[in-house]
């Protein structure tokens, strides 16, 4: 555009002719170039005043049209009286308006102190304003010679559709939004899981010793229960496990996941219920791979409620036992019968317990006793921090070869239960 400028001044500054000077604000200038100083033009408008206009401010230089005479009065001519009585025609237009860009009292445009853009400006003049065409349209016209604004959808050959960027890019766009549905389910999934949690009661117990020096011994126990039960229903789920050794030696390696649920047999007020159990075992010290009863059938809510339980179960189970040195698996057809009791025994203590007995039905030689008790102490007042001391008992009668019928495990644990 600096190139663009300076050549239409080289051209003015040929002759003598009237010519125009649009600026960047859309203003016209009438009058004739006289010198370039500095960045500055020296312009001479047609009441014979000089006004240094900063190259940085110009369009461009035009020839302009003859309105009549084209001689320019001589710089020094003097205003006569006639002219400051008439009206004022400025030589400067703003686009579509007829009023003057600079009056007589108001200051002058500069870009520096030493270099204005009108210096001793004098707006009064009797000479009609020339007849101008319309500066906005030869300003647009000037910008879309130098700016391309064809629409990139059409200098491309495309249509004017909106697409995000992956759409433009192969498999990536369908790979994005693949990733997006599995990232939104998985929120949803997530929350639905968080709200369904937030409806269980969730009790984590946490037990161990641990001595080093001339005796070994480290012990852990470890147990986390979920239960979620209503004035209908009951669902309860426990996982836990004890590990223990001694000098390098395991003396302790069982693990288990059971389930139980209830619901009641014909209405809610009843007592009687209809239930579903699953008890699963891993016992190392036993030979024990895996043990698992499954249940169903009925039971009798003697008592139901938060702080006090009485239930009991029976129905038939399948047991299936496999074992480890020797290889050897067994399944039985059990009576299952079992007692779940909690009980208030003191303000800040409780009982909590629960015994399973099976007999078979097809051989009575094979009976199993499973018994957890534990005694809980309240460590805050609202409940949740409990010290509990924990008694678990095994009783198989016939038990892998080499192994005793008989396992017990007690240990102190801290408990603590979110409601």
């Amino acid at each position: 555009m600096f190139v663009l400028c300076v050549s239409f001044l080289c051209i003015g500054l040929t002759g003598f002719a009237a010519e125009k000077v649009l600026l960047l604000d859309g203003s016209i200038l009438i009058g004739n170039s006289q010198s370039v100083e500095n960045g500055n033009v020296l312009w001479r408008t047609q009441t014979g005043d000089d006004v240094r206009i900063p190259i940085s401010q110009i369009v461009r230089i035009d020839a302009a049209e003859p309105t009549g005479s084209t001689s320019l009065p001589a710089r020094s001519q003097p205003p006569n009286s006639s002219r400051q009585n008439t009206s004022t025609s400025p030589d400067i237009l703003r686009p579509n308006s007829e009023k003057p860009i600079f009056s007589s009292s108001a200051p002058p445009l500069s870009i520096s102190p030493e270099n204005s853009l009108l210096k001793s400006m004098n707006p009064v003049s009797t000479t009609p304003p020339p007849v101008q065409r319309d500066p906005l349209l030869e300003i647009q016209n000037s910008l879309e010679d130098v700016i391309d604004l064809t629409p990139p959808e059409e200098a491309f050959g495309h249509d004017a559709i909106e697409e995000t960027w992956t759409a433009s890019v192969p498999l990536l766009g369908s790979s994005v939004n693949a990733i997006s549905s599995v990232l939104s389910t998985a929120q949803h999934t997530a929350t639905a899981a968080t709200n369904q949690a937030s409806l269980w009661t969730n009790r984590i117990q946490l037990g161990g010793n641990f001595t080093n020096g001339n005796s070994n011994i480290d012990i852990v126990d470890v147990l986390a229960q979920f239960e979620r039960s209503t004035k209908v229903s009951l669902r309860q789920m426990d996982v836990g496990g004890q590990w223990a050794q001694t000098t390098g030696n395991v003396t302790a390696n069982r693990w288990w996941l059971n389930g139980n649920f209830d619901w009641p047999f014909s209405s809610e007020e009843d007592r009687w219920i209809t239930f579903l159990s699953t008890k699963n075992e891993y016992n190392q010290l036993a030979n024990l791979n895996i043990r698992s009863t499954n249940t169903t059938g009925l039971g009798y809510r003697f008592y139901y409620e938060p702080k006090k339980r009485l239930i009991t179960r029976i129905g038939p189970a399948v047991t299936v036992e496999a074992f480890d040195s020797p290889d050897n698996t067994r399944t039985t057809f059990d009576l299952f019968s079992e007692v779940e009791l909690r009980w208030p025994i003191a303000k800040r203590t409780s009982l909590e317990s629960r015994i399973r007995y099976q007999p078979g039905l097809l051989d009575g030689a094979i009976y199993r006793v499973f018994s957890t008790s534990s005694i809980m102490w309240d460590l805050d007042e609202e409940n949740r921090w409990k010290l509990a001391l924990n008694l678990r008992t095994e009783y198989v009668s016939v038990p892998s070869p080499g192994r005793k019928s008989t396992d017990w495990f007690t240990i102190v644990s801290l408990v603590y239960q979110r409601k």
